[in-house]
């Protein structure tokens, strides 16, 4: 049985959302939606 396979990298997503401390990078592929949420240290109170 063959599978096609379907290599996406998050080097370069196809959206990417800004948030307060990161950001959320979104992956689409075949129908599916992927991300990855990254956070930066918050400073120290």
């Amino acid at each position: 049985m063959d599978k096609d396979v379907i290599l996406k990298r998050f080097e370069q997503p196809d959206a990417t959302k800004s948030l307060t401390l990161g950001k959320f990078e979104i992956v689409r592929s075949s129908g599916m939606t992927i991300g990855r949420a990254t956070y930066e240290p918050a400073g120290s109170s």
